[in-house]
């Protein structure tokens, strides 16, 4: 009996000591959850500030973006998206600093990021500037300037390093909440081992990992709902899915934009949320981001009646194995990119059909001489189809001959000269005349950037023109050339002659007392009487010379080639006796006589007016000598 206490305190002892145990195991049991949970929100916190690091990222290239789309086309459209890129650079920046509070290494490389966007926002809003101010040229000049591009590498430099870093620590922290679950295989052994008495050891060690566990998921769940704060203030539309298409995470965007509350989208499907028809659509692009690819693309659904257009970002979702359990969707909406770019389309259409109906060939050449734009007349001045004439050197298009025409002028205009010129062209094997004018295209600098040509077709107007100047240059009474075109065949006559050195005379003649045939028998007869003269005088001179009428009774005749000035007088006196034979004017019979006056052209030191001086001073005494003769003056 008196081992019985003894053995009833051991008992007691080992009761107590299984208790405490016990209890002790219940303790870290609890502490290795809570350690867990805070792992879990490190890891988070480290995604957080991986994915707005991104969004930063992705910030200044749709600022860069918006700015090119306005350098390029000068649509104010494209201002928005740049400026609203700007703002959201700006606040994923002011999210990010409250990330790295404790962590000064993170802090100095957020200064030098802020540094390196704030000098590259100068930089797109100085070339903005340039655009608004200068033109397009000294924007595209500034644009290509290396400084931007070294700009943004610095700024690629800081971030990539920042999300490298977050993506290790997010390794990190999955391989402690990894190890910490495994330790729960340690339960059992801990407690056998506080039975016995060697749980104090354990204990402290599985506190302290416990512990590490902890602090490491109080700061997942801090990064989850700064995640949360920043995906629910992004304009664009962000939802998690797994391999299912089933919604795990949608922000208040997806939500307002798919008319549903988030609360209702999560765990349904795609197709349940969005029907047959847009999953099947979507499906391909699914299929892709499920094998790994990062696929982005453009959709343009109808929204409550409104035709939305978007661009979707897919990107694979993977675990700390770096399987692949989903995928998430980035959507923009890029309607009014997409309305501005409609209406650019638009106008070129309309302008394309206004230049492609104009009787106009209109194209735009560049300065190094190949087309640009050409229009439908011209397809079908040359056979060609414009797609075949875009692009294409001038000189092959034209050929080395017109080419060569066409060459100088062009020239010209590319340095800033408006040319117009009218050249003869051939058009489905019928030679046509063409009036083709170069405008320059001068850029707000003054630089030339191009030449519009436009040729007409002017063959009708030619013609008409040639007519008028024909009958200009003809006497209507007598179909005789008429004192314009005299003076233009004299002189040709006159160089002839100082080549040839052949003898050339000039006769002036007029109808002896021609008043008094219109005063006795009338108009009507005194313009037969010249219509007649004119026929005899064509019968006497040979088909090289020259017969004019200068005006009223007053002709003219130029003889070339004469072997000698004999011949010139025996012309005279053949002309004297063709008139002095009656002429006829129905019933009538009139008869009228002539006086001549004869000059010979006499050498280089001659000239027109004193060779038709001479003529004429001739006439004048073959008139004092009694009329109806010729005389000679020599020179």
């Amino acid at each position: 009996m008196s081992q019985h206490p003894a053995i009833r305190t051991r008992l007691m002892t080992a009761a107590i000591g299984a208790a405490v145990g016990l209890l002790m195991l219940l303790g870290i049991r609890t502490v290795f959850n809570n350690s867990v949970t805070r792992a879990e929100e490190a890891r988070s916190q480290a995604r957080e500030r991986y994915l707005e690091l991104g969004l930063s990222l992705g910030a200044m290239l749709d600022a860069e973006t918006g700015q090119r789309g306005y350098v390029l086309t000068a649509l104010p459209s494209f201002l928005a998206p740049y400026q609203g890129a700007h703002q959201r650079a700006n606040e994923s920046l002011q999210r990010l600093r409250p990330m790295y509070a404790e962590d000064a290494e993170g802090l100095a490389s957020l200064d030098e990021l802020q540094r390196w966007e704030l000098l590259k926002f100068n930089e797109l809003q100085e070339i903005i500037d340039v655009r608004r101010e200068s033109g397009l040229s000294a924007a595209r000049e500034r644009v290509a300037d290396e400084r931007g591009q070294h700009d943004m590498e610095q700024i690629r430099r800081i971030i990539d390093a920042l999300r490298e870093r977050e993506s290790g620590a997010q390794a990190t922290l999955a391989q402690v909440v990894q190890q910490a679950r495994r330790d729960e295989t340690w339960f059992e052994l801990l407690f056998v081992a506080l039975l016995l008495g060697a749980g104090g050891l354990v204990y402290r060690s599985q506190l302290q990992r416990a512990h590490e566990a902890q602090e490491a998921a109080t700061a997942q769940v801090a990064s989850e709902r700064r995640l949360r704060a920043v995906t629910d203030n992004i304009p664009a539309m962000v939802v998690r899915l797994d391999r299912e298409a089933r919604i795990l995470f949608a922000n208040p965007a997806a939500g307002m934009l798919l008319g549903e509350t988030q609360e209702s989208m999560l765990g349904r499907t795609v197709r349940e949320v969005r029907g047959e028809a847009s999953y099947q659509a979507m499906k391909p692009y699914i299929e892709r981001v499920l094998a790994g690819e990062s696929v982005v693309f453009e959709t343009s659904p109808v929204i409550a009646g409104v035709q939305r257009h978007f661009q979707q970002h897919y990107a694979p979702d993977r675990d700390e194995a770096g399987l692949i359990r989903g995928y998430f969707v980035f959507m923009f909406d890029i309607t009014e990119r997409k309305l501005a770019e409609q209406r650019q389309a638009q106008s070129e259409r309309q302008l394309r059909t206004i230049t492609d109906n104009l009787p106009v060939q209109i194209t735009y050449i560049k300065p190094d001489e190949t087309v640009a734009f050409a229009n439908a007349t011209l397809q079908h001045w040359m056979d060609v189809p414009v797609k075949d004439i875009l692009g294409k050197p001038l000189n092959q298009l034209l050929g080395p001959t017109l080419y060569a025409e066409r060459s100088q002028p062009l020239q010209r205009c590319l340095r800033g000269e408006r040319v117009e010129f009218e050249s003869q062209s051939e058009v489905h094997g019928a030679g046509v005349w063409l009036h083709t004018t170069y405008l320059p295209d001068v850029a707000e600098d003054g630089s030339v950037v191009g030449v519009y040509a436009l040729s007409s077709d002017i063959s009708a107007l030619k013609a008409v023109q040639q007519e008028l100047n024909a009958q200009a240059r003809v006497d209507t009474l007598t179909g005789l050339p008429n004192r314009r075109q005299f003076d233009e065949r004299l002189p040709q006559a006159l160089a002839r002659s100082r080549r040839s050195r052949r003898p050339l005379a000039l006769l002036f003649l007029d109808v002896d007392h021609f008043k008094q045939v219109n005063d006795t028998h009338g108009h009507p007869a005194g313009d037969a009487v010249l219509a007649e003269l004119a026929r005899r005088l064509l019968q006497v001179v040979r088909a090289t010379d020259t017969v004019a009428r200068l005006a009223g009774d007053e002709f003219v005749a130029i003889l070339e080639n004469l072997h000698h000035p004999d011949d010139a007088h025996l012309v005279a006196e053949k002309i004297v006796e063709a008139i002095r034979r009656p002429m006829l004017h129905g019933d009538l019979s009139v008869q009228v006589s002539a006086s001549v006056g004869v000059s010979f052209y006499d050498g280089p030191h001659d000239t027109m007016e004193s060779l038709v001086a001479r003529a004429d001073q001739a006439l004048y005494r073959a008139k004092a000598a009694g009329r109806n003769t010729f005389a000679v003056t020599a020179a």
